[in-house]
């Protein structure tokens, strides 16, 4: 009825911030706004399925992160199955209940977004799920001891089956899994690593450490209040029971 579809329009219109907008033509809108007109179509459609082909990527970042939220409610308040399509892992991780990560056309994982950040198959979905990205240090793994490039010893807390034999292997550290005295807590085990600084960026409620080790760059999520030293040698913490380890050769979890 016409009543019903236009009630729906307004809601919709209201919904993605276009009820000021009704009246204008095509051409009158900007780029974000006609984006916005053509989601908003689809969703006043009864449709069983729903195909979103990258719908924010042409909204700025503030509008993008409120109608990112306000699909996600209409999602929960219609229950509508909808397939996103997206090259920001940001929104991957914060919309879907279930991520294809897909690698050269291939399909690389299947998962829910903790899945896919907490056991990555292989290195391309650990680097792609996660910002800051996920560190990658070349180690020799044996046991359950794994020695970095510059000497520096690591202790899991269990020895690995693969790691039965002495190995080559890519350790992968999360930047919160690298952090300072100050973010340890009782339940993990945490062992120290040392890094040389090479800068800090403070970003409000954290402070991200960056710095080198063995030639290659790592990054650390630490206290907003450190201030360390430029160039100085820092003494940081890693959090042995969340790393992840590949085979430098295939690229696969280990």
């Amino acid at each position: 009825p016409a009543g019903e579809r236009t009630q729906r329009i307004k809601e919709i219109a209201e919904l993605l911030q276009l009820t000021p907008y009704l009246d204008r033509r095509p051409r009158a809108l900007s780029g974000g706004q006609r984006q916005r007109v053509a989601m908003g179509r689809a969703l006043s459609r009864s449709a069983q399925l729903f195909l979103f082909d990258e719908p924010l990527s042409n909204l700025d970042a503030k509008l993008r992160t409120e109608v990112r939220t306000q699909i996600k409610l209409l999602h929960q308040k219609l229950s509508m199955t909808s397939i996103f399509v997206t090259h920001d892992q940001t929104e991957a991780m914060t919309l879907a209940d279930r991520i294809v990560c897909l690698e050269a056309g291939r399909i690389a994982q299947i998962g829910t977004p903790e899945e896919l950040y907490n056991f990555p198959r292989n290195v391309f979905v650990a680097t792609f799920i996660g910002s800051p990205q996920i560190n990658l240090l070349e180690a020799e793994g044996h046991g359950h001891t794994l020695t970095l490039r510059d000497g520096q010893v690591l202790k899991m807390p269990c020895s690995i089956a693969a790691l039965e034999k002495k190995r080559r292997v890519l350790l992968a550290i999360r930047p919160e899994d690298l952090t300072d005295e100050s973010r340890m807590n009782s339940t993990d085990v945490f062992q120290p690593l040392e890094i040389s600084h090479l800068l800090a960026e403070t970003v409000g409620s954290d402070t991200y450490v960056i710095g080198e080790l063995g030639g290659t760059r790592l990054t650390a999520r630490c206290a907003s209040a450190m201030r360390p030293d430029l160039g100085s040698r820092l003494r940081l913490h890693v959090n042995v029971g969340r790393l992840h380890l590949f085979d430098p050769e295939t690229s696969l979890r280990i």
